[in-house]
């Protein structure tokens, strides 16, 4: 891509949507991703959703939850692996839809002797959940993420930042009888 974008305008993802369950995304659609990119981004965004879970319990204005999810960035001849921890805290709702901030920490998983490494990063972001049908209608997130390793004499150094704006629109589908 450009380097300074990770997901590309007009990106799109296919898949179904079952209510009370998360998306299953099965293909990406851009034009400016090639299939490797398309298949890696695919697969990492399925680990994240495969995470999450909204709490069973009802909330009240202010309480959290939180998701930890693992990354691997593979860097040349080596992975870095972290954890993702997202904090969703309930700002309002009403009868339809409920509204979280989001906080968002990044933080190394090293267990290589044999690896120099540090990194981490945070972000932000706001989610808007249609309540009837469990599942968000806007996702907005900004982050950033700073990563440096040295193994065998290679030193590598990345800057990650990007953000992200989703819409969803819920159409309800008959089943063919």
């Amino acid at each position: 891509i450009d380097g300074n974008t990770m997901i590309p305008p007009g990106t799109k993802m296919v898949g179904s949507v079952v209510r009370y369950k998360m998306p299953v995304y099965d293909s990406v659609i851009s034009d400016k991703m090639d299939d490797d990119t398309k298949r890696t981004f695919l697969e990492t965004f399925k680990n994240i959703l495969s995470e999450i879970s909204f709490p069973v319990k009802r909330m009240a204005v202010g309480d959290t939850f939180k998701f930890i999810t693992p990354l691997n960035f593979p860097m040349g001849d080596f992975t870095i692996k972290m954890s993702f921890s997202t904090i969703y805290k309930l700002q309002s709702f009403d009868d339809n839809t409920a509204s979280f901030d989001i906080v968002m920490k990044y933080a190394l998983n090293l267990n290589d002797s044999t690896m120099n490494a540090s990194g981490g990063g945070t972000g932000t972001g706001v989610m808007i959940l249609d309540l009837k049908n469990d599942y968000p209608l806007k996702y907005t997130s900004d982050y950033s993420i700073e990563l440096a390793a040295n193994k065998n004499g290679v030193f590598i150094h990345s800057k990650i930042s990007g953000n992200s704006d989703s819409e969803n629109v819920i159409n309800a589908v008959k089943k063919p009888q």
